[in-house]
């Protein structure tokens, strides 16, 4: 969820660390993680406009525990596809889509809840792009 605001990044990411920062890692300059579980991680992208606008980006992040269970439902789903058990493969696929979707569902709350705290002091973002 893109969009940007009139707070400069280092407000923005003082702001986020002090509401997050026991569960928030930062990987590079602007790109932080804040992970509550092993399925539910967003990651925040800022990137300054000007001296006083920013860019956020808000979006899932897949951690290494949940990629970790997709590898092994792929391996898991290929070696039933080439043993022919096709019970097994209809009930497996879509467990393995769920694998893919359902932590999008379950990092909504907290999308929403990193977007109102970046938000809050400004009522609304500036140009929300829907995505």
């Amino acid at each position: 969820m893109p969009f940007s605001v009139n707070t400069g990044v280092k407000e923005v990411s003082d702001k986020l660390k002090s509401a997050y920062g026991p569960i928030m890692k930062q990987k590079k300059t602007g790109v932080y993680y804040v992970r509550l579980s092993w399925y539910q991680s967003v990651k925040i992208k800022l990137m300054p406009l000007s001296e006083q606008s920013t860019s956020v980006s808000v979006d899932v992040a897949y951690t290494n525990r949940l990629q970790e269970a997709l590898v092994f439902a792929t391996l898991f789903t290929l070696l039933l596809l080439l043993s022919s058990t096709l019970l097994w493969l209809v009930i497996y696929v879509p467990i393995l889509v769920g694998l893919i979707m359902i932590p999008h569902r379950l990092a909504q709350p907290l999308i929403q809840e990193v977007v109102t705290l970046i938000t809050s002091s400004q009522g609304i973002p500036n140009n929300p792009v829907n995505g």
